[in-house]
């Protein structure tokens, strides 16, 4: 392993879950130059959730839209990065655009996935791995092909102390019993319908969670999941906090390390609550759950096999919703047992 001083960029993915699932090669760039000051370059998003591993340095805002029509936004960015005198590139997502910044940069080392165009881009490609290989197994391929020859890191990350500060003060203000457990629903996902189960059906749930447990329920998730999440609370009987578009990442990790148990559709929330150590009862719809499901951690997983699945598309192309139509509530409700007790 190298011990010599370097300056490594690291070009990260730009979906929460992929990032907390490209986390364990973070960590093994260190382990392979534990010297080196390492920046990752991405999305605000993507920064803070890998700033909770605690082994990054720097991060570097990446905010420029898929729009080649935006080149004068790349060019001054890649002069910035070349001013920074970085030795080695690992470009995690499979894209030309991903490459495309580094490759202006001049950075001598690119190594990243070998598609065409993208690979043009590149100093060393790496093959993508077959269909169906978990995700991050596949960025960990990246790493490998870099010459680390160890096992692949945890997933294991942290909130940091000021956020869970925050999420004492918040849950204090707004629980109504802060000795019931706090059990977080995180119904949206940014993918599409096809990864979310009904609102009505985790409208149901939580009423039934609320009579036998007397649990506090939060909401959980994005701006994005504020319309789905309220169409959630029009439809539960008894008060529940809604948290959607209210947090930070930072403030969301520590919210979940607060949680009894997640209760979740396949999201980025759901892979950082399992990265947390956060106990996960998660539902899977057309994606593939060997692919993107936690692989470590108390988490449990619902999903129905139908002849179509997993389609990966965002919406139902029968409009059926069959894979979710076939999870009642009382399936989901009777594997809390295993979290919450009978």
């Amino acid at each position: 392993m190298s011990t010599s001083k370097e300056k490594i960029l690291i070009r990260a993915v730009n979906w929460i879950g992929d990032a907390v699932m490209m986390a364990p090669s973070v960590k093994a760039v260190r382990e392979m130059y534990p010297d080196a000051d390492i920046t990752v370059l991405g999305r605000d998003k993507i920064n803070d959730v890998l700033s909770l591993t605690g082994i990054v340095g720097r991060f570097i805002k990446y905010d420029i839209p898929p729009d080649f029509m935006e080149l004068k936004e790349r060019i001054k960015l890649a002069r910035e990065i070349k001013a920074e005198g970085f030795s080695k590139c690992f470009i995690f997502p499979n894209s030309f655009d991903s490459a495309l910044v580094p490759y202006m940069s001049g950075i001598p080392e690119r190594i990243g996935f070998g598609n065409f165009p993208g690979r043009i881009l590149l100093t060393k490609t790496v093959k993508v791995p077959p269909s169906g290989t978990h995700q991050s197994q596949k960025y960990f391929e990246l790493v490998r092909a870099a010459g680390f020859s160890g096992n692949m890191p945890d997933f294991s990350m942290d909130a940091d102390d000021s956020s869970l500060k925050w999420a004492e003060t918040f849950l204090s203000m707004n629980c109504r019993n802060r000795t019931a457990p706090l059990i977080g629903v995180s119904p949206g996902a940014e993918y599409g319908p096809a990864k979310r189960w009904f609102p009505d059906r985790f409208a149901s749930l939580i009423n039934r969670i609320k009579n036998v447990y007397n649990a506090e329920i939060i909401l959980l998730g994005s701006k994005n999941d504020t319309d789905v999440c309220g169409a959630i609370k029009r439809q539960v009987s008894e008060t529940i906090i809604d948290a959607s578009g209210k947090t930070t990442i930072k403030q969301l990790a520590a919210i979940l390390k607060k949680v009894k148990l997640l209760i979740t559709n396949d999201t980025g929330t759901m892979h950082l609550a399992a990265a947390l150590q956060t106990p996960v009862l998660a539902i899977f719809g057309s994606t593939d759950a060997k692919a993107t499901a936690p692989v470590k951690g108390n988490i449990t997983i619902i999903r129905k096999e139908t002849e179509c699945s997993p389609c990966l598309n965002r919406i139902c192309q029968k409009k059926t919703y069959e894979c979710f139509s076939m999870i009642s509530v009382d399936e989901v409700f009777g594997s809390l047992k295993k979290f919450l007790g009978s």
